[in-house]
């Protein structure tokens, strides 16, 4: 087994879409607002519908990415 696939899951894992997206729309660090959750539906609450909808699509395409990585 490689360690790259290991690293890469990390890497993944580790990007918050919703901090980037929330600091890129609004100017906010989302962990200081709202629920303080970097979360989909704290990102839909401050910054709106579409960074919440690129948020989940990144949430969710990076554990399917994960696990096929892992295989």
């Amino acid at each position: 087994m490689s360690i790259l696939p290991i690293l890469l899951g990390y890497l993944l894992g580790s990007f918050l879409p919703a901090y980037f997206l929330t600091k890129l729309t609004v100017g906010v660090d989302i962990r200081t607002v709202g629920t303080m959750h970097a979360g989909t539906t704290n990102v839909k609450r401050i910054a709106g519908t579409w960074p919440a909808v690129l948020t989940a699509l990144y949430d969710t395409t990076k554990g399917i990415i994960a696990m096929y990585l892992s295989l």
